[in-house]
């Protein structure tokens, strides 16, 4: 892989988190142009991935309004009441409860690299989405800097975020959601979410040194 294409797969490898994440929150008019954006991301980084974004199109295309989803949105995600699968990564890894040392050691990674709490990310540090768009976020700093080394750092810091939380609770989470989702569109998100972050786990060491080997 030249450095273009290197380039190129981390720039749709961010694409990819920027649409997951915002699949997380609820429904809005936006949704098509954040799908688009998903599909053409995964197209570009794991292609064999994007049939997920087509379904989830097709899907969403034939709602008549986002009443059916924002419903399952709530039920699944946001209640009130119990939350048929919860998108918070301290209840699969703190004993079913919420806020707890996994929430701070998230926050954690995020105040390492300057963000603060209440400042670019509003929601709990360990919310789905909060963690799929730090991700972004991180390969956006990768892509933004000139000089080699600190892009290995953001990508060392990739590797370690990703493996140490979403990588950690993905599964049990997603599976939740394939399972209680009414709406077939959250049962396909589910399904894409446990695929795309099992993918990245496998490529990211590949991919880190890849670069390196280009920029050495």
């Amino acid at each position: 892989m030249n450095s273009n294409d290197d380039l190129n797969r981390h720039d749709a490898r961010g694409r990819a988190y920027q649409g997951l994440s915002a699949l997380y929150h609820p429904p809005a008019a936006t949704l098509e142009k954040v799908l688009t954006l998903l599909k053409g991301g995964l197209e570009g980084c794991y292609p064999e991935l994007a049939p997920y974004a087509d379904d989830l199109l097709a899907e969403y295309r034939e709602q008549a309004d986002l009443g059916e989803l924002r419903d399952d949105y709530t039920r699944l995600f946001l209640g009130p009441g119990p939350l048929a699968a919860a998108p918070y990564g301290s209840f699969y890894l703190d004993g079913g409860r919420t806020m707890g040392p996994t929430t701070l050691e998230a926050q954690q990674h995020y105040q390492v690299v300057g963000l603060k709490p209440g400042g670019e990310f509003k929601h709990p540090p360990d919310f789905i989405a909060t963690e799929l768009e730090f991700m972004f976020f991180l390969i956006h700093c990768q892509l933004q800097t000139a000089d080699p080394g600190t892009a290995s750092q953001f990508m060392l810091r990739q590797r370690a975020f990703l493996n140490r939380h979403p990588g950690r609770w993905v599964e049990p989470f997603t599976e939740l959601v394939i399972e209680e989702a009414r709406a077939e569109f959250y049962k396909v998100l589910g399904a894409l979410t446990q695929n795309f972050i099992l993918a990245e786990q496998n490529a990211l060491p590949e991919l880190q040194a890849a670069s390196e080997t280009n920029h050495g």
